[in-house]
């Protein structure tokens, strides 16, 4: 599915779906996200987020609503560098409020692309 199609997919379903979603390119920058994932994280003051925003500043800022800052952050860039799926991995916010996490590299028109959906 080409990166346009995902975007158009993510758009339409976006804002209404239960899932936070967060897709990002090969080198680390946001191509879309919908409004859940904010809502999700209680992170109102970070949507929206242009698409171009390295991912790496974003997940910094997020990481303080986690109740484990440096964990999350680790988490993410352990995922990212294994290039592996995972599924229903547990996070728990500041406030006791647990997410769970499914992050899914997806591989595009010869171009790597990373969703990750909360819930």
């Amino acid at each position: 599915m080409p990166q346009s199609m995902l975007v158009s997919v993510l758009d339409v379903f976006g804002d209404s779906a239960e899932l936070g979603a967060l897709l990002t390119d090969a080198d680390g920058r946001v191509v879309t996200a919908n409004g859940r994932l904010w809502e999700l994280l209680e992170a109102a003051t970070v949507n929206p987020v242009s698409p171009g925003t390295d991912v790496q500043a974003i997940f910094s800022r997020l990481s303080e609503s986690f109740a484990d800052p440096h964990g999350f952050l680790t988490g993410v860039e352990s995922l990212r560098r294994a290039r592996r799926s995972t599924s229903r991995e547990l996070l728990t916010l500041q406030s006791g409020t647990t997410l769970e996490r499914d992050y899914h590299p997806l591989f595009l028109d010869r171009s790597e692309e990373h969703t990750s959906e909360l819930q």
